[in-house]
């Protein structure tokens, strides 16, 4: 298994407008980096590329999926994403490797929110903490397709979204100061025709599908650097 990944965020220099498009030029000059398969690291069938900003008030999270049948059933905010296609945002503030949010959009730009307690990497052993909701988050998407049907000719979906400062309540300080850093992870689950097609990708693998692996999480580190 290949070493943790590094990903420094660069501060943005105008407003991002969270519409599902990466069309800014902070998006723009943004450092681009792709998902691996979660199992091999290897290069998935379906591409998924992954950039960050930051700005005083939000942590900004990017994800362009190539994608040629997009589709899921569910529209409503904490419905169970993780059962069709989604891509999900994993996040420890102290990196601790116990305690961290999750974060996931599926195309249809429904939101789950949680708040997670992994004390021993067992499964049944973590607490999901539904009920927290993240009061002021923004997200938006667009599919280059048709999301509401299975075996329409897609061809990709994007998500954008805005995370406040003020979801990470135990970071070393808010907003970050130049050198701090977070453990965090960044996946994407692609659902197939049939299970055996289905693909999980990790910006750092896991050797593994389950996502819940804070010991597998890779470092974001935030510079006070322009972006541009």
């Amino acid at each position: 298994m290949a070493s943790h990944p590094t990903y420094h965020v660069h501060r943005a220099t105008e407003p991002i407008v969270i519409d599902g498009v990466l069309d800014e030029r902070d998006w723009r000059a943004a450092e681009v980096v792709q998902l691996r398969e979660t199992v091999t690291g290897a290069e998935p069938k379906q591409a998924t590329s992954l950039r960050l900003l930051w700005d005083a008030s939000y942590l900004y999270v990017g994800f362009e999926c190539v994608d040629t049948d997009v589709y899921s059933p569910y529209t409503e905010r904490d419905d169970p994403l993780w059962e069709s296609e989604v891509v999900e945002v994993f996040i420890d503030d102290n990196c601790n490797e116990v305690t961290y949010l999750e974060f996931e959009i599926n195309p249809r730009n429904a939101l789950v929110d949680l708040y997670v307690v992994n004390r021993n990497l067992e499964r049944d052993d973590i607490r999901f903490m539904i009920d927290w909701n993240s009061r002021t988050i923004c997200h938006a998407t667009t599919v280059d397709g048709d999301a509401t049907r299975r075996g329409t000719k897609d061809r990709s979906w994007t998500v954008e979204w805005a995370i406040p400062w003020e979801d990470f309540a135990t970071a070393p300080s808010l907003p970050p100061q130049n050198g701090d850093a977070f453990r965090a992870n960044f996946y994407r689950i692609d659902r197939g025709p049939t299970t055996d097609e289905d693909e999980y990708s990790a910006w750092s693998p896991t050797g593994a599908i389950n996502f819940h692996r804070p010991d597998r999480f890779g470092t974001i580190v935030f510079t006070s650097k322009p972006v541009r």
